[in-house]
């Protein structure tokens, strides 16, 4: 009996000390620092472009949103960075991407509060089968935020520094939509102006976190394009509205990262990307996004320009959304 005591000892002695990172009964969940971050869906749609790549898409892809929750596992505020990376099934990496629904890119910053939801959004090959979701600790960042923290101890920081959550198992839904439009142009003012997709979500993500609309709604993105095609800084300003097919029409408002293009003082043949983000009733179908100038700011405008208002498309302009869908029932939540 005393033998068996000894050893039972020796492993649990050899078990606490290890560096390694043992897994939580949860399979999904895994401690990073002084976080717990656990994975709680992955949420699959179509998709052709995201809207910050420079160049257009090789090939068929598929959009991956892998959903997480972070928890502090400390009184006051972590000092815990982490970034994310998306292994599939071929053993292949991918790095969270811009797309016109956010997510969370590079470094997630340290936890305010005792929880918060996102995502990292990922662009896949097609066919490509999410396996595992890959955390690595932001070292630099951490040590810097240790540096200005009186009341942090300093301590070296804990192995291991990256970990691996298994995706296999979760709950998966298929609830979202990206539509490439048509690149046809529309000259409005200084500008030509196209939409290049339409998105459509139950959510959106940013690095504060994620943004839910309220019940019965869902949220519709707009990404636009948009060029200086004039001989002059621009000074048109305009404001967007989205009409869907019950007549509703719908005034943007700022939710998660999206932000809409720059329009004022842009210079001749210099080119914008943005989106407008619309909470609209779920059973909808957005058809037209309705832009809508300032024609007063921008006779304030022109007038140190020595030049008149260019009245390129009058005084609103009505893009057509081709090939709009509603948003898909939830297989989950």
């Amino acid at each position: 009996m005393k033998i068996l005591i000894a050893v039972v000892g020796l492993v649990a002695t050899a078990l606490c000390s290890s560096p390694m990172l043992f897994a939580d009964e949860d399979t999904h969940s895994a401690r990073v620092g002084d976080l717990r971050v656990t994975v709680t869906a992955v949420d699959t749609g179509p998709i052709t472009a995201p809207v910050a790549r420079p160049q257009p898409p090789r090939g068929p892809e598929q959009l991956v949103l892998v959903r997480a929750r972070i928890e502090e596992m400390k009184l006051e505020t972590s000092c815990t960075s982490f970034t994310g990376q998306l292994k599939v099934d071929t053993a292949e990496q991918y790095e969270p991407q811009e797309t016109l629904i956010g997510g969370w890119r590079g470094t997630v910053q340290p936890v305010v509060g005792a929880q918060r939801d996102g995502y990292f959004a990922f662009i896949l090959k097609q066919g490509a089968k999410p396996a595992a979701l890959i955390l690595e600790r932001d070292t630099k960042a951490d040590e810097a935020c240790r540096a200005r923290s009186v009341s942090y101890p300093r301590l070296p920081l804990v192995v291991p520094q990256v970990v691996m959550v298994p995706l296999d198992g979760l709950p998966t839904t298929h609830d979202i939509a990206l539509i490439q439009q048509g690149d046809h142009l529309i000259r409005f003012g200084e500008l030509q102006i196209s939409a290049t997709a339409v998105a459509i979500a139950p959510a959106l993500g940013g690095r504060v976190g994620m943004v839910r609309p309220h019940a019965g709604h869902h949220f519709v993105i707009v990404g636009l394009r948009l060029k200086n095609a004039s001989r002059y800084p621009s000074c048109i300003r305009f404001y967007a509205t989205l009409t869907v097919d019950r007549g509703y029409q719908y005034r943007d408002e700022p939710k998660g990262e999206g932000r809409p293009p720059e329009t004022y003082d842009l210079l001749p043949g210099w080119e914008r990307r943005g989106s407008y983000a619309f909470e609209v009733h779920d059973g909808t179908t957005p058809v037209a996004l309705m832009l809508r100038r300032y024609p007063q700011l921008e006779k304030i405008c022109a007038g140190p320009q020595h030049r008149p208002v260019d009245t390129s498309g009058g005084a609103a302009v009505r893009i057509t959304l081709s090939g709009a869908a509603t948003l898909a029932k939830r297989d989950s939540e």
